[in-house]
């Protein structure tokens, strides 16, 4: 299996701030993945961004990977996951 190479996020030569241009300016670098950073919570207002970075993702074997913990956070809150609260 090959190695990829990418940056963690968009990056700061990225005069865009969505996903999608983060994703143009990569590759314009010579790069092929790139880390999905949400910040410790995934933004609703930014599902749309999520969505058309994966179809383009998808069609042009650009690889996307999103941080383990923040992906947890598209699944449901605490008690929608099951987590309890430590009430000391």
């Amino acid at each position: 299996m090959p190695i990829k190479l990418g940056p963690a996020g968009i990056p700061l030569s990225c005069k865009g701030r969505t996903i999608v241009e983060g994703m143009d300016d990569i590759i314009s670098l010579g790069l092929e993945t790139m880390e999905v950073q949400t910040v410790r919570m995934v933004a609703p207002n930014h599902f749309e961004q999520y969505w058309q970075a994966g179809v383009l993702s998808n069609k042009t074997e650009f690889e996307m990977n999103i941080h383990g913990p923040y992906y947890s956070e598209l699944l449901g809150n605490r008690v929608e996951r099951g987590q309890k609260f430590n009430q000391d």
